[in-house]
C-alpha cells in the first residue's frame, strides 16, 4: 500500500509451487506491482497525507487465521468499510507463502489449482482438500437461466459430499483442473479431461464436456474444444456460454464464414436476440468488417437491453475504421456512465475516442480515471495507447512511438491469439502510419 514493496519479495513471498515456471510466477509479480503505492491516489483524494491514511488503515486491519500446517491456513482480513479479504497461506520451504486470494489479485483461480494438484503430486491430499473447501466456500452457483453458467468449481466439488468416490484423489484433480480451465495452463490436462468425459455417463458427462470445451478454447486448442462445445450448444440451444464457447472457436480458427453460418438460421428465428447480435458482432469483427460490427452493435443499442459493455463495444469499434461522430462520443459517455464511472474499460474507451478526436485535456483526466479505477500506479499497454494518442497530438511523433511500442498484445501471459479488437492491433496500425 505504501509503495515499498519490491517484485523480489513480493515474488519470495508467493508460492512457487502454485505457477508452472518461474516466468509465470514472474508475470504475476508485474501484475500485482502495477498497483504498489496506490495508497498515495487514494490519500490524495481524501485530502488526507499517506502517512495517516496508513495508520489509519494499518491500525483497524484485523486479521484471523484458521489451519495449521499440515493443511494450509485460511487467513481474513478485515477492515471497516471494506468486504473481507480472503488470502490462502501454505508452510514451503520453511517459509509462509500465499497461494491465493479472493479478490484484488489476478487470475487466482489457475494458481490454486496448480498448487492442489502440486499437493496431490506430493502426498498432501489432506491440504488439497482444504484448498478445495476453502475456494468452494467462497463459490456460488450461478448462471440463471443459463443451463452453463457460473463457475465450474461448485460442479466438480462440494463439501463434505456424500456421495461415494466424492474427495477421491480422482475426484479432487478434476476438481482443481476445473480452476485451471480458464487459462493457458489448461492445456496439459486436455487428454486427462478428454478421457474422463469418454467413461462418464449423464449429467457429469455434460459437466465434462463443459470443462472440456472451456479448457480446450482458453488454452487454444479449438480442434479439441469445438466437439464438446457443439455437443453442449445442441443440447442447451438458448445457452450463451454454449453459444460463445462456439464462437470462440470459429473466432481461434479465423473461420468468419462459418461463424456467421452458424448464426445465420438463429438470428432468422430471433433477429432481435441481443446475445445473437452481440456473437454476430464479433463475427464482423473477426472478418474485419468494421462498418457491419457497428451496425449491428447498433441493433444491440436499440434492443432496449444494452449494458455498460454493448455501450463500450460500439464505440471502441469507432477507433477501427475512423468513425469518431458524436454517436461515438455519447455511446462513450453512456458507458461510462451505466458503469457509475467505475470501469476501466469504459473510461479508457473515452478516453481513446478524445484523445483521438484531438480532445487532449479531457483525453488526460478520463485516463487519469480509467488507472484509479483499475488500482493502477503505472500505466499498461492500454494506457500507453491511450498516451500516444495524446503525444501525437502534442506533435511529439517520438514520444507517440516510444509509447505504441510498449503496448504488447498479451500482457504478462503466453497466449498467441490476438482479437481483431485488440488494442494491440491500434497501436501497429498507428506505429505504420508513423514510419511513413
Amino acid at each position: 500500500m505504501a509503495g515499498t514493496l519490491t517484485r523480489q519479495q513480493l515474488i519470495d513471498m508467493t508460492s512457487k509451487h502454485a505457477y508452472t515456471s518461474e516466468q509465470s510466477l514472474e508475470h504475476y509479480a508485474d501484475k500485482m506491482l502495477a498497483s504498489v503505492g496506490f495508497l498515495d491516489k487514494v490519500a490524495a483524494r481524501s485530502d488526507m497525507a499517506p502517512s495517516v491514511m496508513l495508520d489509519l488503515i494499518a491500525g483497524n486491519m484485523i486479521f484471523t487465521t484458521k489451519g495449521d500446517d499440515e493443511h494450509g491456513y485460511a487467513v481474513i482480513a478485515t477492515m471497516p468499510g471494506s468486504e473481507p479479504d480472503h488470502t490462502f497461506v501454505v508452510k514451503e520451504d520453511g517459509a509462509y507463502r500465499m497461494v491465493a486470494g479472493d479478490k484484488d489479485r489476478p487470475d487466482d483461480n489457475a494458481p490454486l489449482g496448480i498448487e492442489i494438484l502440486y499437493a496431490l503430486d506430493h502426498n498432501k491430499p489432506a491440504q488439497a482438500k482444504a484448498m478445495l473447501d476453502w475456494r468452494r466456500d467462497l463459490t456460488h452457483k450461478q448462471g440463471g437461466d443459463d443451463a452453463f453458467g457460473g463457475p465450474l468449481l461448485p460442479r466438480f466439488w462440494t463439501i463434505d459430499s456424500v456421495k461415494p468416490g466424492a474427495d477421491s484423489p480422482a475426484s479432487m484433480r478434476l476438481a482443481a483442473i476445473s480452476l485451471i480451465a480458464g487459462s493457458m495452463d489448461a492445456k496439459p490436462y486436455l487428454a486427462e479431461i478428454s478421457a474422463a468425459r469418454d467413461k462418464a455417463t449423464g449429467l457429469a458427462q455434460t459437466d465434462l464436456d463443459l470443462l472440456l470445451a472451456l479448457a480446450a478454447m482458453y488454452a487454444e486448442q479449438p480442434v479439441l474444444g469445438m466437439p464438446a462445445a457443439q455437443r453442449l450448444l445442441d443440447q442447451e440451444p438458448d445457452s450463451l456460454t454454449a453459444l460463445s464457447l462456439v464462437g470462440q472457436g470459429y473466432a481461434l480458427q479465423h473461420d468468419a464464414k462459418g461463424w456467421q453460418t452458424m448464426l445465420a438460421p438463429r438470428l432468422a428465428r430471433k433477429p432481435d436476440d441481443r446475445d445473437l447480435l452481440v456473437q454476430q458482432a464479433l463475427a464482423y469483427q473477426l472478418a474485419g468488417d468494421w462498418k457491419s460490427a457497428q451496425a449491428t452493435e447498433q441493433k444491440v443499442l436499440d434492443t432496449g437491453k444494452a449494458t455498460a459493455a454493448d455501450y463500450n463495444g460500439y464505440a471502441w469499434i469507432g477507433l477501427f475504421h475512423d468513425d469518431l461522430g458524436d454517436d461515438i462520443t455519447k455511446a462513450a459517455q453512456e458507458s461510462t456512465q451505466l458503469s457509475k464511472n467505475s470501469g476501466f474499460a469504459e473510461l479508457h474507451t473515452l478516453a481513446c475516442i478524445y484523445a483521438a478526436q484531438g480532445k487532449t485535456t479531457e483525453a488526460r483526466k478520463v485516463l487519469e480515471e480509467a488507472m484509479y479505477a483499475n488500482n493502477q500506479v503505472e500505466p499498461n499497454s492500454a494506457v500507453w495507447y491511450a498516451l500516444g494518442l495524446i503525444y501525437e497530438h502534442y506533435g511529439a511523433n517520438s514520444a507517440a512511438v516510444d509509447a505504441y511500442k510498449k503496448v504488447q498484445a498479451h500482457e504478462n501471459d503466453n497466449r498467441t491469439y490476438i482479437d481483431p479488437a485488440d488494442t494491440y492491433i491500434l497501436a501497429q496500425t498507428r506505429l505504420a502510419a508513423l514510419s511513413k
